[in-house]
């Protein structure tokens, strides 16, 4: 297990170009097997940096017919619309924050709940609720889903029960 993670790290240091930590030469010195995958992995990368040198000088150059002689030259100074976005945006946003702030205090929201009722509001309310009202009539009329499961249980062993005496209709002759 530990040497499949000091391949990698082996691995992953040739790739970066970087030395390996001290703790993956440590086991080196010590793992034959991982010696000799950071030995094949330095000698791959070196031939494989040298193949790639050797192909590449053996590539003709492309011919661009004066493409890159046209081209507009990029170290030119080109104004660029990004930093001036930047500065403008921070104004912007504090000015938009300062106006919310602004309406809120002098607006003043309604509170969602109020903590006293009027006497007149409760009055109202007692007269719909309680004097034959809506409310009363809806509480009245509403049968509770207690009371429909019982009903619906008691058809079904009616059911059940004629079922049975039907089915099971012994006649015994004495």
């Amino acid at each position: 297990m530990k040497c499949r993670i000091i391949k990698r790290l082996v691995s992953s240091a040739g790739d970066r170009r970087r030395d390996l930590p001290r703790p993956v030469r440590r086991h080196l010195e010590r793992c034959s097997s991982c010696r000799e995958f950071a030995r094949f992995s330095l000698t791959l990368s070196q031939t494989a940096a040298h193949d790639a040198r050797t192909y590449l000088e053996r590539i003709p150059a492309p011919e661009t017919t004066g493409l890159l002689d046209r081209w507009p030259d990029r170290s030119a100074s080109v104004p660029s619309a990004l930093p001036s976005f930047r500065r403008f945006w921070i104004p912007v946003s504090a000015g938009a924050a300062a106006l919310i702030l602004g309406a809120l205090l002098v607006f003043q929201p309604v509170p969602l709940f109020r903590e006293k009722a009027s006497p007149a509001e409760v009055a109202e309310f007692k007269k719909i609720a309680f004097s034959g009202g809506v409310l009363v009539n809806a509480a009245v009329e509403t049968p509770s889903p207690l009371d429909q499961e019982y009903e619906n249980l008691k058809k079904a062993v009616d059911s059940a029960v004629q079922t049975l005496v039907v089915s099971l209709d012994f006649k015994v002759k004495i």
